[in-house]
């Protein structure tokens, strides 16, 4: 049970508390001048006359622009945008929508390894008009307990407010750290 000790690492500090959105990992990299896209831990690598999902997407949504940009902002180093990409297709489409949405998580810096701090994240992305998880709380106190964190895991997603939400990924704000928790009404739900 590894949760007093991250609550315990955590105390006495301020968490930006994220909604955990359920959907297929994908992510967006300029490295040494070229972007690539990218499903969990492997480069979707394109091929001449089928055109993948995410690479349309990345297309559609002049991400291999924004990836670059922020690499630029950064002093041009290696970047990779990370996310959650949700809709028809994915996970049984939880979220009901009718288009392929991403939205980012985290933003991680190749050259120096290092996670950029979650308020960076968010201004990143809202400079560079990019859609960032939903934010739950923000400079908050972390949950005293594991109960009171599983209660305020359980609640409908800000996605759609039709659906419970998957739960919730609490981050410390001035380091990478971070634990997820997941709501009991979504764990029900995914049980019928």
């Amino acid at each position: 049970d590894r949760f007093p000790l991250i609550v315990n690492h955590l105390m006495n500090k301020k968490v930006r508390i994220d909604e955990k959105v359920e959907g297929q990992n994908v992510s967006f990299s300029w490295i040494g001048g070229k972007f690539y896209v990218n499903q969990r831990n492997h480069t979707i690598v394109p091929i001449e006359g089928h055109e993948h999902t995410w690479w349309k997407f990345a297309k559609e949504n002049d991400l291999e622009r924004i990836v670059k940009e922020v690499s630029e902002v950064r002093g041009g180093v290696d970047i990779t945008l990370y996310g959650e990409g949700i809709g028809p297709g994915i996970q049984g489409n939880p979220y009901q929508l009718n288009e392929l949405r991403f939205y980012v998580f985290d933003l991680y810096d190749i050259q120096f390894q290092v996670y950029l701090k979650p308020n960076l994240v968010v201004a990143v992305c809202h400079a560079m008009d990019i859609p960032h998880v939903p934010i739950y709380g923000f400079n908050v106190p972390t949950p005293p307990s594991r109960e009171e964190a599983l209660r305020i895991a359980d609640g409908t997603s800000e996605l759609n407010p039709k659906v419970a939400r998957e739960g919730l990924v609490f981050k410390d704000m001035t380091t990478e750290q971070s634990f997820k928790v997941i709501s009991n009404a979504w764990l029900l739900k995914e049980k019928e």
